[in-house]
This record gives C-alpha cells, structure tokens and sequence, in this order.
C-alpha cells in the first residue's frame, strides 16, 4: 500500500519518489528512489520521510538544471553576433548562477561520498576530452590552440598524470575550466572596452549561491507598509516580519526551495510549543495572502506553502493546565494588603482599578483624564484603546473608586490617570507596570497561571455569581458576542445602557 510518498513492505514503511522519464538517465535508468525508514509505525514515517523527501526532490532537480544548463549553453553558441549586451550579461549572470548550484552540489556529492570528489572528477575528464580534441583540429589545420587554452590543457595533462587528487586541486581546477570556456565565451559578445570589463569582473567576482524566493527585503517593507494600512499593530508587524527574517535565514542556509516540505522542516527545526508553531504559521500566511496579489507570484506559489501543517491544537473545550485563572477574593485581598504594606502606592492603585473595572493592564494604563466623563448621569470610563472592537466601551466608575479616581485625576501632570513610562517603541504604556507586578507576585510565591489578566477573570467571576446577565458582562469587560447573537447585538444594538452596567458592576465587592 502507498501513500503520502510511502510504502509499506513486509511491516515497515519506506519513503518513494518516482524519478522523472527525462531524468533517469542520470540515475542509471531507475523509475524511482526507495528508502527505508525503519519503522513500522505510520505516524513516525510520516515524520521521518521528510528529509529523505526534500533530499530526493532536490536530485531530481539538479539534473533537470543541468539539462536546462546544456540547452543553453547550445543556444548561446547559436546567438547572433548582434545580441543586444543587457540580453547577453542577464544569461551570463543566470548561468554562472547555475554553475555556483552545481558546485554547491559538488560540495554535498563530497561530503557523502566519503571525501571523493568524483563529480568534479568527471566534469574535468569533459572538459579535457573536449580541449584534446580541440587542439587535434586545430593541429590538423595547421593552427595553434589559443595560449589560454593551450595554458590550461597542460594543467589538466599535469592534473590527470597524479595519483592522487584533492578536494581543493579539483574545485581550483573546475572553476578555472568554468570560467574559461563556458563563462569566458561571453567575451566574443562584449563590443566596447567597457563592455569586455564589465563581463570580465562579473566572470571573476565569487558568488555565494542562494536559491531565489519571495523572502525579500524588498517585499518585507511592501508587506509592513500594507499591513500598517490595515491598522494592524506595530507589534505585531515586527513580529510577522521577524518570523519571515528566520525562515529566510534557514532556507538559505539550507539551500532550500519555498515550499510545502521546507516550511516543515523549519517547523520541526524549532525549539518551541505547538501553540507558538501556529503563531508562525499565523505570521507566514499573512505574508502569502499579501503577495497572493502579485501575478508572477500566483503563477510560481498557486499552493500556499503554510498551509495545511499538522501541527498539534489543542480541542476546543478540553482543560488547559496552564491556562490563566482569577484570582480569588482572598488573593485579591492578600495582594493589595502587601502593596500597602510595602508602599507600592502605584501598584496598589492599578490593582484596585484592575479589581473593580476587569479592564485589561494597557487599557488602564492609557486611560486619560478626559476619558473620565458623565453619560445618562453615570459617571463612567470611557476605554477608546483596546486590543478589541468589542473594547472600546463605557465602564461604570464602582463607587469603590471614586476617592481614588479624584486623587489620581488631581496628582495626574501628563494627562494620564496612571502615571507611568512613555510605552517604549510600540507605545505600551503598561510594559513598566505589567514587569512591576509580575515581579511583585512571584516573590508572593503565586503561580504563572495567575497574572494581572486574572482580575479579568475574577471580575466576570463574581458578575456571573451576582445573576448578571450575560450581555451585561460582556458589556462591561469588552469581550466580542458571539455565534448567532453576533447579528443582533453588534449590528442592531448600542448595547446596556450605562446605569444597567453600573447596577451590574455595583454588586461586586472586594474587602480592600
């Protein structure tokens, strides 16, 4: 049985790849490579085929470029004298890339090989046919060889006459012999002394051969520039892009395609969750849907790389063991305790505000004095930045606050009811105060499921316990209706009025 590029014989599973009719010449006539994985479990074949696969593929697709290397170098012997020079330097530079692949594949053929440079061996017996026939004919028309080639036919006699050669001797040699008869033929199409050095250094310069794909500078600044016109954060834009930097980074150090199985093996490469796999996933296919819109692209990648990773989900509904958890009211009392106790002052206030709004640590930390306003005659919050559409909402000043919003409105010099750092690169004001309290619970001894989005937690909490209704709730700490009710509310609905929320939030009590 055969499946996903597997096969199954006799218990174990092998990984298979049909070799190509215009290409099985270089492999000895075969119809197909077999390898076994030395497991009879699917799941782990499944896995363990993927470098086969890629290395496989990747064979494949050295001959193919050899062939089309060939074709070219035929057409270039076929090439008028008149070819325009852009027309001749753009095949020099496409075929000297090639010649960098193919000694890149030279390098691995050596290193699998146990350190025999057979490749390189064979590609210089060609040449050397090739120039002993040369100078026979020009020998029989009473002609001689040209000096730099008669320099290098006597490199290769002498080449050829040691017992032994070397990895270095055999690459120096190949690329001599690149450069001068299948590099150094573009000379005869160079017309002006600007034109001639122009070919001349481009021949000579070194090149470090990268496959071509769409990981770009160039489209890593379009793709930030069109996501900041979908008002997507800054934050999140550098990571996108930080993520694409490191998948660009491996598949060039790899030598890697952009495909299916490359993106695979970065994804096992990496030494992190599941759950953040996903994020990159998130990330890459952002990138995908953005240059979907160019056409040279759609017609190269019609088949989205990301898409389709197995990559493990957790169930929807299943318990998370690290999932965050409120805080209960004797921890809600025992934390503020200890800020008095310790004089954190500030940190006391954002804890008592975090308590009794359940808003979240930066929509606290952007409040505003003139954010403090009076609607239908409740005096209330009014959050504008939030991570959400469905957090931007009215929220009821508890009567638990009002000292303390009219002290901190009072104290407050930069407009600001919390007074904190200026929010760094991306503007989050509560980067300072979200690592104050982080430090000051976990030398309390409170667990890493515990953080300042607990009071969010604990808020719906005791909403639920007070018979709020459920409108009610998501009203009040900014959380989006969904499934059916989606339609009604958010398109047809202004939502509770400010004094249903402020009966609401009034039930809830904190002895602090």
């Amino acid at each position: 049985m055969a499946v996903d590029n597997l096969k199954n014989i006799d218990g174990t599973w092998y990984v298979r790849v049909a070799i190509p009719k215009d290409v099985r010449s270089a492999f000895g006539n075969r119809t197909e490579f077999i390898k076994s994985l030395k497991t009879g479990r699917k799941s782990e074949a499944l896995v363990l085929r993927t470098k086969d696969l890629h290395e496989f593929k990747n064979r494949i697709a050295v001959e193919r470029r050899k062939l089309v290397i060939e074709q070219e170098m035929q057409t270039l012997a076929s090439l008028p004298v008149d070819v325009k020079f852009d027309e001749m330097f753009q095949n020099l530079g496409e075929i000297k890339r090639r010649l960098m692949e193919r000694k890149e594949d030279r390098k691995k053929a050596f290193q699998d090989s146990e350190f025999e440079d057979v490749q390189a061996v064979k590609e210089i017996d060609s040449h050397h046919s090739f120039l002993n026939l040369l100078a026979e004919e020009k020998e029989a028309l009473g002609e001689d060889l040209h000096p730099a080639l008669a320099s290098i036919l006597t490199e290769l006699n002498e080449f050829q006459s040691q017992p032994s050669k070397t990895f270095k001797q055999s690459e120096g040699l190949l690329e001599k012999l690149e450069n001068t008869l299948e590099l150094g033929s573009f000379h005869g199409y160079a017309e002006t002394h600007a034109e001639k050095e122009q070919v001349k250094t481009f021949i000579a310069e070194p090149t470090k051969f990268v496959k071509r794909h769409p990981l770009t500078e160039k489209n890593f600044v379009e793709f930030h520039k069109y996501e900041v016109k979908r008002k997507v954060t800054l934050r999140s834009i550098d990571r996108h892009v930080k993520r694409l930097n490191m998948l660009k980074s491996f598949l060039e150090k790899q030598k890697f395609e952009l495909d299916y199985e490359s993106v695979r093996v970065f994804l096992e490469s990496l030494e992190c969750a599941d759950k953040t796999k996903l994020q990159y996933l998130c990330s890459y296919n952002a990138f995908y849907k953005f240059m979907f819109n160019n056409v040279d692209f759609r017609q190269k990648y019609p088949v989205n790389p990301f898409a389709n990773h197995a990559v493990a989900k957790i169930r929807r509904g299943a318990r998370k063991e690290d999932a965050r958890k409120g805080f209960t009211k004797e921890q809600v009392k025992a934390l503020y305790s200890n800020t008095i106790s310790q004089e954190k002052t500030r940190l006391a206030d954002l804890i008592r505000l975090g308590c009794y709004t359940g808003a979240r640590i930066e929509e606290i930390c952007q409040i505003k004095v003139e954010d403090l306003v009076e609607v239908d005659g409740v005096y209330c919050i009014d959050i504008k930045q939030s991570k959400t559409n469905a957090g931007e909402r009215l929220v009821p000043i508890h009567s638990e606050l009002l000292t303390l919003v009219k002290r901190l409105k009072a104290e407050s010099k930069d407009g600001y009811l919390l007074k904190t750092n200026r929010g760094g690169k991306y503007g989050t004001k509560s980067k300072e105060m979200s690592s104050e309290f982080s430090a000051f619970k976990i030398a309390l001894g409170y667990p890493k499921d515990l953080v300042f989005h607990s009071f969010r937690h604990t808020m719906v909490t005791e909403l639920e316990r007070a018979d709020t209704k459920n409108i009610l709730v998501m009203s009040i700490v900014g959380h989006e209706v969904g499934g059916s009710l989606s339609m009604t509310f958010d398109r047809y609905s202004d939502g509770p009025t400010p004094m249903a929320k402020k009966e609401a939030i009034e039930k809830v009590k904190f002895d602090i």
